[in-house]
C-alpha cells in the first residue's frame, strides 16, 4: 500500500490518501509467494534431501550434494519408468499353454479341412496335353491348331509345372472359359477318391467331398465351409465359381471365437475323439492309362493339405506328398489359441494379433492370417501385372491372366515374400505405390485361431505286394487303378490351448511404476492427494483474495475526489 500526498496551494495542510496497488498484480504476488511456501514446505516434509539443500547452516557444498542427489534419483527413477511403460506398450502380451487339459476336448474344435489334389490331373482321352505342348512349340505346325486347340493348351498349361508352362501366348483371357476348358480335362470326383469312412460309417464320397478351384486346378476338400460363409460374395465377380453352393457345407453357428452352440451335430465337422476310428479313411486311386504324365512329368500320386475350415486351401505353397501303392496314417494335434479381452485396448501391432472385427477383408468373410495373404497377394498381382491368377478370389474388373503373365505373376508372388521390389516399371502403380501396397497388407494372426500339426508314417507297397494290396478292396474294380490308403485322426482327445493374454495388467504396471517411486523418492499415493490438495487449496485461496479488492474504478473516483 502506497501513500498519496496532495498539497495545497494556498495551505500548508497535508492531506495522505491511501491507494492501494492494483489487485491483479497483488494477487499474483501474493498468491505466488503462498504457492511456493506450500509446496517446498511440502517437499521439504516428503524429501530428505530438499530439506538439507533448504536448511540455512547448510553449507553449499553440502547442498549442492543434496540436490544432485535428488536430481540423480529423480532422473533413474523417471528413466526407470519409462522403460516399464515402454515395453507395457510394446510387448503387451504374453502366450502361455493352458493345464487344463481335461477340460479342451476336441468335440469343442472342428476336424480339420482336408484337401486332396491328384498329381495327374489332366485326362489325355479328353485332350492330350503333351501332344498339343509339342505342336503349339512347333512354329510350322502350331499355324494348323484351331483357335480352340490354342487356347485349350494354354489353359491347360496354367495348371502345371513351371517347366512345361509356355511363356509364349495370350495376356489375358476370359476367366470363364478358362476355368470351363480346366474342368472339362479334369479328373472326376469318383475317379480319384474310391471310398471313404467317417467316424466309422462308410460314406458316399460325393455327399462329403467338395470340388474347389485352386493353383492346382480342380482339387476336393473335405470340411471347408460354403462359398456363402467363406466369401463376400457382393464384392466377388460372377464369371465362374470357386465351389458349388451347397447346403450341406453352409456353417451352422460354428465361430472362432464362441465355438458351437450346442452339442448337435453341426458344419464344419467336429472331432469326436481320438484315434482311426474317430476319423476319416481314404481309398484314392489313379488310373494307369488314360492321364497325362507330361504335365506334371513323371511325378504321380496326391497332395493333401489339412487346414482350418476357413481358409481357402493353397495346395501349391503347403501339401504333404502321397505317392500311389502306400498305406499311409496322418494323425494330428490340434491347439488352439485365445486372446484375453484385456488386450484390446493395445493396438494390433502391440499384441501382434487381430479381433474378428478389426481387419475386414474385401473378398473374404472370414479373417485368417492365410486368407489375408492370399487376398493381399491378388491385389499385388494386380498392381502389378494388371490382371490376376484365376484361383485368387477378386471383383468383377479384374482381368485373367494367361502364359504371356506367368512370368509377371511369379515375379509379382517373390517381390511380395521377399519386400524385394524390382525398378522395373510394370503394371497399374508406381514402384512407390506398389511398396505401398506392400507394406499394407500386414497380414498378422488371427487373435482367436486353430491350427494342426501332422504327423505322417508312410509305408510304401512293393511290386510283389500291390497286386495283393488291390485284391483287398473286392468291392471296387480296381485292375486299372494304382491305388493308396489314407488314415486321419486326432492324436489325443484333448487339444493344446494357448492363451495370448497381458504381460503387464493394468495393477502390475502400477505397481511397478509405485514401487520405483516409492524405492527412489518416497513417493506414495498420498503424495498425490496432498500436491492435488495443494494446488486447489491455492486456486480456492487466489479466488477469494481477489474478492477482497475494491475495482479499479474506486481507485479513480478517490483520486478524482482529491
Amino acid at each position: 500500500m502506497e501513500e498519496l500526498q496532495l498539497r495545497s496551494r494556498n495551505t500548508s495542510h497535508v492531506i495522505v490518501v491511501d491507494v492501494e496497488q492494483p489487485a491483479d498484480e497483488t494477487t499474483t504476488k501474493r498468491n505466488k509467494s503462498s504457492m511456493k511456501e506450500s509446496f517446498m514446505k511440502f517437499f521439504s516434509d516428503w524429501y530428505l534431501s530438499l530439506k538439507e539443500a533448504r536448511e540455512k547452516k547448510t553449507t553449499l557444498t553440502e547442498k549442492i550434494i543434496w540436490l544432485l542427489m535428488f536430481i540423480s534419483c529423480f532422473t533413474y527413477c523417471g528413466f526407470l519408468i519409462w522403460k516399464s511403460y515402454t515395453k507395457w506398450m510394446k510387448s503387451p502380451a504374453i502366450v502361455w499353454l493352458t493345464d487344463n487339459d481335461g477340460f479342451n476336448r476336441i468335440n469343442e474344435i472342428p476336424f480339420p479341412a482336408i484337401t486332396i489334389c491328384p498329381e495327374r490331373k489332366i485326362r489325355s482321352k479328353v485332350f492330350d496335353f503333351g501332344h498339343y505342348y509339342e505342336v503349339y512349340n512347333n512354329e510350322s505346325e502350331s499355324l494348323n491348331l484351331t483357335e480352340q486347340e490354342l487356347y485349350m493348351t494354354e489353359d491347360m498349361s496354367l495348371i502345371c509345372n513351371y517347366d512345361h508352362i509356355l511363356r509364349q501366348g495370350r495376356n489375358f483371357s476370359l476367366g470363364n472359359e478358362t476355368v470351363i476348358n480346366i474342368m472339362k480335362a479334369s479328373v472326376r470326383l469318383t475317379e480319384v477318391i474310391k471310398k471313404c469312412n467317417w467316424q466309422g460309417e462308410q460314406r458316399i464320397c460325393s455327399n462329403i467331398f467338395t470340388p474347389i478351384l485352386t493353383e492346382e486346378g480342380i482339387c476336393f476338400t473335405f470340411n471347408t465351409i460354403g462359398p456363402e460363409d467363406l466369401f463376400r460374395l457382393e464384392n466377388m465377380h460372377t464369371d465362374y465359381k470357386y465351389m458349388a453352393q451347397l447346403n450341406r457345407t453352409r456353417n451352422q453357428g460354428w465361430t472362432m471365437e464362441d465355438g458351437y452352440p450346442d452339442y448337435e451335430q453341426t458344419f464344419p465337422e467336429r472331432g469326436s475323439g481320438a484315434g482311426a476310428k474317430a476319423g476319416l479313411e481314404l481309398k484314392l486311386t489313379e488310373l494307369e492309362e488314360h492321364l497325362d504324365n507330361f504335365c506334371k512329368g513323371r511325378l504321380s500320386g496326391f497332395k493333401i493339405l489339412l487346414h482350418n475350415p476357413c481358409d481357402l486351401p493353397r495346395p501349391s505353397q503347403q501339401y504333404i506328398r502321397i505317392p500311389t501303392y502306400a498305406d499311409v496314417t496322418l494323425s494330428f494335434i490340434a491347439s488352439m489359441e485365445m486372446t484375453s479381452e484385456g488386450l484390446e485396448v493395445f493396438s494390433p501391432t502391440g499384441r501382434q494379433c487381430y479381433f474378428a472385427e478389426e481387419r475386414t477383408l474385401t473378398y473374404f468373410r472370414q479373417y485368417t492370417q492365410s486368407n489375408c495373404e492370399f487376398e493381399c497377394l491378388t491385389n499385388y498381382t494386380y498392381a502389378r501385372c494388371g490382371c490376376v491368377h484365376f484361383s485368387m478370389p477378386h471383383g468383377p474388373n479384374m482381368a485373367i491372366c494367361n502364359v504371356g503373365s506367368t512370368d509377371c505373376i511369379n515375379k509379382a508372388e517373390t517381390e511380395l515374400a521377399t519386400f524385394d521390389i524390382d525398378d522395373e516399371q510394370r503394371g497399374n502403380v508406381t514402384i512407390e505405390q506398389a511398396f505401398y501396397i506392400a507394406i499394407e497388407c500386414n497380414c498378422l494372426p488371427a487373435c482367436n485361431s486353430i491350427a494342426y500339426e501332422t504327423e505322417t508314417t508312410l509305408s510304401v507297397l512293393h511290386d510283389e505286394d500291390r497286386h495283393t494290396f488291390r485284391l483287398n478292396w473286392r468291392d471296387f474294380d480296381l485292375e486299372t487303378y494304382k491305388v493308396s490308403n489314407i488314415m486321419l485322426f486326432f492324436k489325443k482327445s484333448q487339444f493344446e490351448l494357448w492363451i495370448r493374454s497381458e504381460l503387464y495388467g493394468t495393477s502390475d504396471i502400477l505397481a511397478s511404476c509405485g514401487g520405483l517411486l516409492g524405492l527412489f523418492m518416497g513417493f506414495s499415493v498420498i503424495n498425490i492427494i496432498e500436491i492435488l490438495y495443494f494446488c486447489i487449496l491455492s486456486i480456492c485461496r487466489r479466488h477469494k483474495t481477489a474478492e477482497k479488492h475494491p475495482d479499479e474504478e474506486e481507485l479513480e473516483h478517490s483520486k478524482d475526489k482529491y
